[in-house]
């Protein structure tokens, strides 16, 4: 999920990342493809500050029979699903990361919710 500053390639803030594989928290064991865009801005402390977006590429008919048999007679409703992911990223004058604020959801329907909240922070000395 993080990356380091981005090179700037022909002076373009704007750009896309290759997609990226994790692992699903919902359907454990599985790998979710993800593609994802950043956008970089300076800050007034003279570092810069990144902007991440990305979104699940997977068809969720991949996930139907795994729904079907462990959570469609709890929850009822049908699959819909979703997975996002966004962050900010703030690098320092010296381009050193020093915080980064995330968030991960992964949504089976209205019923079934998974988000997580990052927040790292560099100490210091």
């Amino acid at each position: 999920m993080f990356y380091p500053l981005p090179v700037f390639a022909g002076g373009s803030f704007t750009d896309e990342i290759p997609v990226r594989t994790t692992l699903s928290t919902l359907f454990p064991g599985e790998e979710l493809n993800y593609s994802s865009a950043y956008r970089i801005s300076g800050n007034k402390e003279g570092g810069y500050m990144v902007k991440l977006e990305g979104k699940s590429k997977e068809s969720q008919s991949r996930f139907e029979n795994v729904y079907k048999e462990k959570y469609q007679r709890t929850l009822v409703n049908p699959l819909e699903y979703k997975y996002a992911i966004e962050g900010e990223y703030i690098y320092n004058q010296d381009s050193v990361l020093s915080e980064v604020l995330f968030h991960v959801k992964e949504e089976l329907n209205e019923k079934m919710i998974y988000v997580c909240r990052y927040h790292i922070r560099l100490n210091k000395k």
